[in-house]
C-alpha cells in the first residue's frame, strides 16, 4: 500500500491543475496510476504461473505488463510535446505585441504568419535536437514494439485452441508461397533458355 499512497499523495495538486485548465495534468494523472502499477500489480503480472494455463497466464501477465509500461512512455512522451507547444505559444505571444494597435491588413497577417511559423520552427528544433526528446522517442518506441511482439505473441497462443491459423501459421505459409513463386519463375527462365537452344539447333539441321 505505501507506493500507491505516495503516488496518491500528490493527486490533490493535479486535480487542482486540471480545474485550472493545465491538459497536461491529465498526462501526468495518468502517469501516477501507470507507476501505481509497476510498483504494485507489475511485479506479480511478472511472477511466474502453474498449471494448465501456465503459459497462457504468463503470457497474458506479459501483455498487460508491457501495455503498462507503453502507456508511461507514451505519456511522457506526450507531455514533452505539449509543453513544447505551451512553450512556443508563449513566445508568440510575448512577440505579439509589436502588432499592437497596427491595422488589420493582408500585410499585417502575412507579418505575423510568418512570426508564428518561425518560433514554432525553431522552439520544435529545439526539442528534436534535445537528447531528451531522443531518449523519450527511442523508450516509447522501444516499448511499443515489445507491447506488440507481446500482442502477438499471446493473440499465437489463444488461437492454438481454436482451428484459427496464428500469426507465426501465416508467415510461414506466406514464405512457402514466396519461395514457390520463386521456385516457378526460376522454372520457368530455364525452360525458355532450353526452347531457345532447341529452337536453334533445329535452323541449324534444316537443309538450305
Amino acid at each position: 500500500m505505501e507506493p500507491i499512497l505516495k503516488n496518491v499523495a500528490q493527486m490533490p495538486d493535479i486535480v487542482q491543475k486540471i480545474a485550472r485548465g493545465d491538459s497536461s495534468a491529465i498526462l501526468d494523472l495518468g502517469g501516477i496510476f501507470a507507476k501505481n502499477y509497476e510498483d504494485t500489480v507489475g511485479p506479480a503480472m511478472m511472477a511466474p504461473s502453474f498449471g494448465y494455463f501456465k503459459q497462457l497466464n504468463e503470457k497474458i501477465g506479459q501483455t498487460i505488463h508491457a501495455y503498462a509500461r507503453f502507456n508511461t512512455a507514451k505519456n511522457a512522451f506526450s507531455t514533452l510535446l505539449y509543453k513544447t507547444g505551451i512553450k512556443a505559444a508563449e513566445k508568440v505571444y510575448e512577440r505579439s505585441s509589436e502588432f499592437v494597435g497596427k491595422e488589420a491588413t493582408p500585410e499585417t497577417f502575412k507579418a505575423f504568419y510568418r512570426l508564428w511559423w518561425t518560433v514554432n520552427e525553431e522552439t520544435y528544433h529545439d526539442l528534436l535536437s534535445s537528447e531528451e526528446f531522443t531518449s523519450m522517442s527511442q523508450e516509447m518506441v522501444t516499448r511499443g514494439l515489445l507491447f506488440r511482439k507481446w500482442i502477438d505473441e499471446l493473440t499465437d497462443h489463444l488461437l492454438r485452441f481454436t482451428n484459427i491459423p496464428g500469426k507465426k501459421d501465416m508467415d510461414e505459409i506466406y514464405k512457402t508461397i514466396w519461395e514457390l513463386k520463386r521456385e516457378i519463375k526460376n522454372q520457368k527462365r530455364v525452360i525458355r533458355d532450353l526452347e531457345k537452344k532447341v529452337g536453334a539447333k533445329n535452323r541449324k539441321k534444316k537443309p538450305a
